[in-house]
């Protein structure tokens, strides 16, 4: 075989290596479906008790466990694999079981020291020493209080599919009243709320000054409102530095909170974001008279960012703002040629759309198509 062919050979090696799928298996989880699922447990003679405690107590029962749930751990471990995390940091597994998503993050992430925290400590290591891994640690420790995880040590925090699962804490199905206000001033908002508040400070306790905290969920519009305003009530926010909100879907998605101060002063990001979920790949757009009524709503809220340009082709001056209100983005465009156009975003599009603006101002320049007449912007 020539080099040529021996290199292909191995990068072709080295890039299925690098597959959820491929490393899974080759740890020892194989997807079963739910028929062979359960086949399975009953020849462990589980064939009634089929919970997350009692299968992933045992090393065989947890490969079947994790088996039946191939695919699902197969996508987040995709997700999580696109995010990058800087050399030698210290990430902790927030309820990850036996250890099987840490092995895959310590795969990823080689130059980083992995602990788990959740009760399947023996489990753990039992399976480190059959795939030849010392990488991973395990702290037998849970969610509210997370006892014994040292404090302000982590500079990641991994908090996967965890939430809706704690003993005695239940998120709601629906919202059931009118507006989420109502509900979070309501008794059973207050007290979900009050629970998620105190993970948040837990996890707060155990991250260090620059540390981001992970979250896997699948979000629906109050799920992804009620932990993302508990999380902000204890001074973190959504990273738009290191995260891209495209990610975010009903599916299971990532999203990251971080400590550091807010770069991008907008005002109502948890709204914006919690909107996000229910919009479609691109804004909703309109036109004419619609428009100038769209742009009529948001006329008590200045704009981020304003710039008016003359047109050399035509005569034409144009008018372009942006505009945040309750969560909403408006990208508003209005000319001397009787135009009117509205496209409505979710808030937490922001700096995508003022860099969009940007790089139209400097095209307009740079072709020399016409001049800015004016051009405002608020500290973002």
């Amino acid at each position: 075989m020539s080099k040529n062919k021996n290199k292909q050979h191995k990068k072709s090696r080295e890039k299925k290596d690098n597959l959820p799928e491929t490393f899974f298996k080759q740890i020892g989880i194989k997807p079963l479906t739910e028929t062979a699922f359960h086949r399975e447990l009953d020849k462990h003679g589980l064939g009634e008790i089929r919970s997350y405690y009692p299968c992933n107590s045992d090393l065989k029962l947890a490969k079947i466990w994790w088996g039946n749930d191939f695919n699902r751990i197969c996508n987040i471990a995709a997700e999580l694999q696109k995010l990058i995390v800087p050399l030698d940091k210290h990430v902790l597994d927030v309820g990850g079981g036996p250890g099987h998503m840490a092995f895959w993050l310590s795969h990823i992430w080689p130059t980083c020291n992995l602990t788990v925290a959740d009760n399947f400590s023996k489990v753990g290591i039992a399976w480190g020493k059959e795939i030849g891994t010392e990488k991973v640690n395990f702290i037998d420790s849970q969610l509210p209080e997370l006892g014994d995880v040292e404090s302000n040590k982590y500079d990641v925090v991994l908090i996967s599919r965890v939430l809706g699962n704690i003993k005695d804490f239940t998120f709601p199905d629906y919202i059931n009243v009118y507006d989420s206000e109502t509900y979070l001033n309501s008794e059973d908002g207050k007290k979900i709320f009050h629970k998620l508040e105190l993970m948040a400070e837990t996890i707060d306790r155990i991250l260090n000054s620059t540390g981001r905290v992970i979250l896997v969920d699948f979000w629906s519009d109050d799920r992804l409102l009620l932990i993302s305003k508990a999380f902000e009530s204890k001074g973190f926010s959504v990273n738009l530095e290191i995260y891209d909100p495209k990610m975010i879907s009903k599916m299971h998605s990532v999203l990251i909170f971080s400590k550091l101060p807010d770069q991008h002063q907008i005002k109502d990001r948890i709204v914006g974001l919690a909107a996000f979920v229910n919009f479609s790949s691109g804004p909703h757009g309109f036109v004419g008279i619609s428009a100038e009524a769209i742009r009529k709503l948001f006329n008590d809220t200045k704009p981020l960012m304003e710039c008016e340009y003359q047109l050399y082709k035509g005569n034409v001056r144009m008018l372009n703002e942006i505009i945040e209100k309750e969560g909403l983005a408006l990208f508003y465009r209005t000319g001397t040629n009787g135009r009117r156009t509205a496209w409505v975003y979710p808030g937490i599009m922001i700096p995508e759309i003022i860099s969009n603006m940007k790089t139209m101002i400097k095209e307009i320049l740079s072709n020399k198509e016409g001049e800015i007449l004016m051009k405002r912007s608020s500290k973002i």
